[in-house]
């Protein structure tokens, strides 16, 4: 079979598949417009709007990123009886996301993150959010939901940042619960979570995250030497506090750095043209990983996959998804 009609089963049996994401959900703002002078009341910028624009976040741009390859996606998560409430569950519906493990609780503020951009240079972020461990009354629903998962999601994924959904370790255990159930467990951790994720399937931390995790120093402007020392220390320690089946590392601009419970160890490079916006990259990666790998894919195919679509991504501005035909339209010309 050729490369592209190996690429090409594989996308078919990824439809296939059922995903579930859990984490902290966000709705992302953008406002958008044109800065050509400066406030006479303060030096800053007036930004003249021209559009505003409301995009899933979070764990739910996660689910965004996995609507166009899977057979179904649902989300869990708790949202706020509010208007950035209101907001996300429209856009999941109008996405086909399944909200049938969506918990509103008013007493929940649902977290908005709100970008001002002026030309394609972002001025300033404000967020409205709460950060609190998450209810005893939720944490219930949550487990109940999980066990109900079994049998109906072939893949599981954990978006964590660090808002209190997924600081309870009864939720962490039965997310463990699912892997020795078979079920396939991606996690994207958060430092500021202190919970143990010991014995999930895919470990997913981004390279300042590792470092934090591993107690190893953020490198800057080093030897090439001296950062796959690095990388090499990074991959050996976080596969033992992890015990994780597949460890994959997001190294930004220089790709990504994946090792196997097997002893498999390689890596990736960057193959974005030009970068515009990060922003949502990491979620591209894990829905894409997680997905081919719940699909049968092999590890090095699932690390080409993932960082081709997060190459696709951040040649976009905000958080943005992927599409199959843009997938391999950008594998064909990178072949």
């Amino acid at each position: 079979m050729s490369e592209m009609g190996h690429l090409s089963d594989l996308l078919n049996r990824m439809s296939l598949q059922r995903i579930l994401v859990i984490g902290d959900l966000m709705l992302d703002r953008f406002i958008r417009g044109s800065a050509t002078r400066i406030s006479p009341e303060s030096p800053v910028a007036v930004v003249d709007v021209e559009v505003t624009t409301e995009h899933l976040g979070g764990a739910a741009n996660v689910a965004h990123n996995v609507c166009p390859f899977a057979e179904k996606v649902g989300i869990l998560g708790v949202i706020g009886i509010d208007g950035a409430g209101n907001h996300l569950e429209a856009l999941l519906a109008d996405n086909n996301i399944t909200d049938d493990y969506l918990i509103r609780d008013e007493g929940h503020i649902t977290s908005l993150k709100t970008r001002v951009i002026a030309g394609s240079q972002q001025v300033v972020r404000f967020d409205h959010e709460s950060v609190s461990p998450v209810s005893t009354s939720n944490e219930k629903k949550i487990l109940e939901h999980l066990s109900e998962s079994v049998g109906d999601y072939d893949c599981v994924i954990v978006a964590d940042y660090a808002k209190g959904l997924l600081m309870s370790p009864l939720i962490v255990k039965q997310l463990r619960q699912l892997v020795e159930e078979s079920i396939l467990v991606l996690v994207d951790p958060h430092v500021g979570n202190l919970v143990k994720w010991r014995g999930m399937s895919v470990m997913k931390p981004n390279y300042t995250e590792a470092c934090r995790f591993a107690g190893l120093p953020i490198l800057y402007g080093v030897s090439d030497d001296e950062r796959l020392l690095q990388e090499q220390q990074l991959l050996a320690t976080l596969g033992k506090k992890w015990g994780a089946q597949h460890l994959l590392i997001t190294l930004g601009s220089r790709g990504m750095l994946y090792a196997g419970i097997n002893g498999n160890r390689y890596a990736e490079s960057t193959i974005a043209r030009e970068a515009f916006d990060v922003s949502g990259a990491g979620d591209t990666v894990s829905a894409l990983f997680a997905l081919a790998i719940s699909a049968g894919a092999d590890c090095e195919d699932a690390v080409r996959i993932a960082n081709c679509a997060a190459g696709i991504v951040v040649e976009k501005l905000g958080t943005m998804t992927v599409s199959p035909e843009e997938l391999i339209r950008r594998m064909e010309e990178t072949a």
